[in-house]
């Protein structure tokens, strides 16, 4: 069954109760989540089997689209900090003397001081930064296949692998772990999934098949807790996506691809040698693009867009914002060969900084965040 991908074999299970494809699901990934699992809480034979009774609640439910690997790793954090808030401890340094074991003496050096602080950095991170992490440097896939999953570009993938893992090394930095990205990148490739107990994979898969029905009080108390801060945590992000997929204001319409905040730092005005560009982005309405205004990419990503976005909130947004007063250029650099613009938008409540690229006169690349104060 090695050839059939992980949502097919999803499928099977939810539509024909197929124990055989749950039992390769298992398989597939028990390894990274009894890492997750163990780098969180150091019970991770008990969270492991969490995760896999949820999976089973929930495998007919997820979208055909859904990426196994990312949703499993986010249900591991859910259900670990679930229960490091229900026991109130924190056992994350206890895996320097598991980890000393490690044959990879250079790795396990670098490795033992990021352990600790892994998973609170990759809780930093966005989630779709936190999938493609895991893809690559914990799933070991490589940069096509994680393309691919993610339906962009092989170079869009190296690009936002290469900032996810710059912010990896700053929160490091800050806590006084200074390695470089190579070292880092290869020490997480090399550590970060070990093997989980021979007989884990089996006792999970009969334990979720049976939906968690000889499981403790206390994991049966963890799978509830984590389903509701799962749902809670799904009807948040549905709410906060429908305001900030678009953002509307007046005679301005920018695409937010990914809210989240940036190192602070205070964006200084810079000499714009380009007043035509400005001037597209104040007059910028994406309603009014056309297919040829675009990139295939950002076209597809602009369609989403507005497939996604809920009318309701799109008209109330403009109040919410206020008027468009300055829009000014405080960036100017080269992506991948093309110009690539960082405008600050103060609108009358909010400021907003908005990157755009642009490959020849068509828009590659559009992303906006509310700027941090």
């Amino acid at each position: 069954m090695a050839d059939v991908n992980d949502m097919d074999l999803v499928r099977e299970y939810a539509d024909r109760n197929s124990e055989r494809a749950f039992a390769e699901l298992v398989h597939r990934h028990v390894n990274l989540v009894y890492s997750v699992a163990l780098r969180f809480t150091g019970h991770a034979q008990d969270v492991t089997q969490a995760i896999f009774i949820i999976f089973a609640q929930k495998a007919g439910s997820l979208h055909a689209k859904t990426i196994l690997t990312g949703w499993l790793y986010e249900t591991t954090r859910f259900t670990a900090m679930r229960f490091m808030r229900t026991k109130a401890s924190r056992q994350l340094r206890e895996q320097e003397a598991y980890m000393s074991t490690l044959n990879d003496s250079n790795s396990e050096c670098v490795w033992r001081q990021l352990a600790p602080l892994l998973e609170e950095a990759m809780g930093r991170l966005s989630e779709k930064e936190r999938t493609l992490v895991v893809l690559r440097f914990f799933d070991n896939k490589s940069a096509a296949e994680t393309a691919t999953l993610f339906g962009i570009q092989e170079w869009a993938a190296h690009k936002r692998v290469e900032r996810a893992m710059e912010k990896l090394r700053r929160f490091f930095m800050k806590r006084g772990v200074t390695v470089p990205v190579t070292a880092m990148t290869t020490a997480i490739s090399v550590n970060s999934v070990q093997t989980a107990p021979i007989a884990l994979a089996k006792t999970a898969t009969i334990v979720a098949l049976a939906k968690g029905a000889t499981v403790s009080v206390s994991t049966s108390i963890l799978i509830k807790g984590t389903l509701k801060i799962m749902a809670w945590t799904k009807a948040k992000a549905v709410a906060i996506a429908a305001v900030v997929v678009i953002l509307t204001a007046s005679t301005t319409t920018l695409v937010i691809k990914t809210v989240h905040v940036p190192r602070a730092a205070v964006y200084q005005p810079i000499p714009d040698n380009e007043p035509e560009i400005t001037a597209r982005m104040r007059s910028l309405k994406l309603e009014d693009l056309r297919a040829e205004d675009c990139t295939p990419e950002f076209w597809r990503q602009l369609q989403q867009s507005r497939q996604s976005a809920n009318p309701e909130f799109v008209k109330a947004l403009p109040a919410a914002m206020g008027q468009l007063r300055t829009v000014t250029l405080v960036e100017r650099t080269v992506d991948h060969g093309r110009p690539s613009y960082l405008y600050r938008m103060e609108y009358q409540n909010m400021n907003v900084l908005f990157r755009i690229v642009f490959d020849g006169k068509k828009i590659a690349y559009a992303n906006g965040y509310q700027e941090p104060k």
